[in-house]
């Protein structure tokens, strides 16, 4: 087994130097809400281009079924050597581990095989198979391939050979390998009948005791023997580091499932345009964490950040669309930075040197807790962004007096417009003026009744959108009252 390290299928050579992305900011964005669980587990990371470029290759590999479908089996594979991996460290006694590392290491072999396999183009792969295919063909892989090959079998002579070893706690029921079980016998009985077939509701083993362990040791001492001869010379080939796929895999089968699901809805994927210039420049981006709500209907929106005009106020009627148009952003951003497409029409993105979010949390606190809390979120982020940071605030300074809101929201809008960070911030706090800062507005349809349209533009902040929900709220409207009192 050579030295070197398992080659990587996230990085062409080290996320050392990539920023790194807090597991906050893909929760804030609701991300997570269409992802398999852990498939964030092994990005978090603001990638440059060589690695960007060399995961879209991936991506793109992944819309052949035959190479998606090799992949699924090959994280498969790694999840199955990860079991016996746990299993392993789990284990009480030398005498089990021996016996559980001939299952792993039969794991392990399975995985390279598959590995070699896997195909595809790019640069991540063509180390990934070109490292595969030279290791099953070195001695070593042949030499335990012949060495299992001889010792699996009497595994299963130990644990299957005419009886069938099961516990539940100390309690031991053995029956005949070769008797049906009592839900064999009714789960026919129920197809002959055209019922629906009855299920055994899966358990995880009880663990043997280590009594029983041992008895079973002694009862087949040429065995364990075995085992342990196999566990000494082949221990030196397991890297542990194999592990790793599963997650490495499970990012990108992850996204792909997400993929699948967004074109699907009719929105469109594409890989953005890398800008050597500071650019955030989008055409109909989508807000595609809406999916998780079954929306039928997502409105796309422009986003357009400039060195001139890098930061903006968003304001707007309450529903209208504002965290909807924040979170577009973000997952933009974010899908753009580590490799994936983004739902867009068109787009042209700078690499950015940071991607920070702060939206409201939990009622942890009571007011002044809260208050401190989002102050210390906020000293964080001005602590880590630079003028290739990309910021979005939420509502920042909700937890404190009006006054005081609009006073430091003032101030920290205009901080991060002159640091030059892309970025938005939602804001009710019409009291601001005087300022630099430029304002987007979610647009209300006033010839349709006020129709909210979800769509955002560049615009001075209508200070009667707050007023006007208010209004709503209490039928208070021109319209109600004409409704109400007649023509007014």
């Amino acid at each position: 087994m050579p030295s070197v390290a398992l080659p990587s299928l996230l990085f062409c050579k080290s996320s050392a130097d990539c920023p790194k992305i807090d597991s906050e900011v893909f929760a804030d964005v609701r991300l997570t809400s269409l992802l398999p669980p852990n498939t964030l587990d092994a990005v978090g990371y603001i990638l440059g281009e060589e690695d960007i470029i060399a995961r879209r290759e991936i991506f793109s590999c992944l819309q052949d079924t035959g190479f998606r479908s090799r992949m699924s089996a090959l994280k498969e594979s790694a999840e199955e050597a990860g079991r016996f991996d746990e299993f392993y460290n789990a284990a009480r006694s030398e005498s089990e581990r021996d016996i559980i590392f001939v299952s792993l290491m039969k794991a392990v072999l399975e995985f390279y095989r598959l590995a070699s396999a896997l195909g595809g183009d790019g640069a991540l792969l063509s180390r990934f198979n070109d490292f595969f295919s030279t290791q099953v063909n070195m001695s070593w892989f042949r030499e335990t391939s012949d060495s299992l090959e001889k010792t699996y079998p009497l595994v299963t002579s130990v644990l299957y050979n005419r009886i069938c070893l099961m516990t539940k706690g100390e309690n031991i029921r053995v029956r005949d390998k070769g008797k049906r079980s009592y839900l064999s016998i009714i789960s026919e009985c129920a197809e002959n009948l055209g019922l629906e077939k009855p299920s055994r509701q899966p358990t995880p083993p009880a663990p043997l005791s280590i009594n029983i362990i041992e008895g079973i040791v002694k009862a087949a001492p040429d065995e364990f023997a075995a085992f342990s001869e196999f566990r000494r010379t082949r221990m030196p080939f397991y890297d542990r580091t194999l592990l790793s796929y599963i997650s490495q895999l499970g990012f990108y089968l992850g996204f792909v499932s997400v993929f699948d699901r967004v074109t699907a809805a009719g929105i469109p994927l594409i890989f953005p345009m890398i800008s050597d210039e500071k650019k955030f420049d989008i055409k109909d981006a989508y807000d595609i964490t809406l999916l998780a709500k079954d929306s039928l209907k997502i409105v796309p929106n422009d986003v357009i950040f400039t060195e001139k005009e890098p930061f903006f106020y968003l304001t707007g009627a309450n529903g209208g669309g504002k965290t909807t148009y924040l979170r577009a952003v973000g997952v933009a951003a974010l899908m753009f930075s580590i490799g994936c497409p983004v739902a867009c029409e068109k787009a042209e993105i700078s690499i950015p040197g940071g991607i920070f979010t702060h939206f409201p949390r939990d009622e942890r606190f009571d007011s002044s807790g809260r208050f401190n809390d989002e102050q210390n979120r906020v000293d964080r982020i001005l602590e880590k962004a630079d003028g290739r940071s990309i910021v979005l605030l939420n509502e920042t300074y909700s937890a404190t007096s009006e006054d005081r809101a609009v006073t430091l929201t003032a101030a920290l809008g205009a901080r991060l417009f002159k640091t030059g960070v892309f970025g938005l911030y939602i804001t009710h706090q019409h009291g601001i003026s005087q300022t630099k800062v430029p304002y987007l507005n979610v647009i209300v349809d006033v010839a349709a009744n006020n129709r909210r349209t979800y769509k955002v533009e560049r615009r001075r902040a209508d200070k009667s959108s707050y007023a006007r929900d208010i209004l709503e709220k209490y039928k208070l409207t021109r319209e109600h009252l004409g409704e109400r009192f007649g023509e007014v």
